[in-house]
C-alpha cells in the first residue's frame, strides 16, 4: 500500500512532457500514469460517483472519508488495469485477424439463422 501511495504521489511527475502540456492545456489533472500514459481526474470522478450511488440507494446520506478514499483507490485500480490491458492488446499481433473474424461471423450465421437472431432481439426489446 505504501508503494501505491508513493506511486500516486510521484506519478504526475512521471508523465511525458507532451502529456503534461496537453493535459494542462485542457485543464486536466493527471492523477496517475501507466507506462507514461496519463489517467485524468475526469476519468476517475464519474466512476467514483457511480460507485457511491449504490450506497445512497441503501440509505447512506454521505460517504465517510474512509469510504470515499477506498472507492477512489478501487476505481483507480480498475482504470489502471484497463489501461494495462489496452496497452497489452495494442502490442499483440494476431496473424490473419480479419480472416479469423470473418470465419467466426460466418460460423455464427450458420449456427444461428437470421430469423432466429431477429426473433431473439425482438423479444429482448
Amino acid at each position: 500500500m505504501a508503494l501505491l501511495t508513493l506511486y500516486l504521489i510521484l506519478c504526475p511527475y512521471l508523465a511525458s512532457a507532451a502529456d503534461l502540456k496537453e493535459g494542462e492545456a485542457a485543464g486536466k489533472r493527471i492523477i496517475a500514469t501507466v507506462n507514461s500514459r496519463p489517467i485524468y481526474e475526469e476519468q476517475l470522478t464519474p466512476r467514483v460517483e457511480a460507485a457511491l450511488k449504490k450506497y445512497k440507494k441503501y440509505g447512506m446520506q454521505s460517504p465517510t472519508p474512509d469510504l470515499l478514499k477506498s472507492e477512489r483507490e478501487r476505481e483507480l485500480d480498475h482504470l489502471i488495469d484497463e489501461e494495462l490491458v489496452i496497452q497489452a492488446s495494442n502490442e499483440m499481433e494476431i496473424p490473419d485477424i480479419e480472416k479469423k473474424i470473418d470465419e467466426h461471423i460466418k460460423s455464427m450465421k450458420e449456427t444461428y439463422p437470421r430469423k432466429t437472431v431477429q426473433e431473439h432481439l425482438a423479444r429482448r426489446g
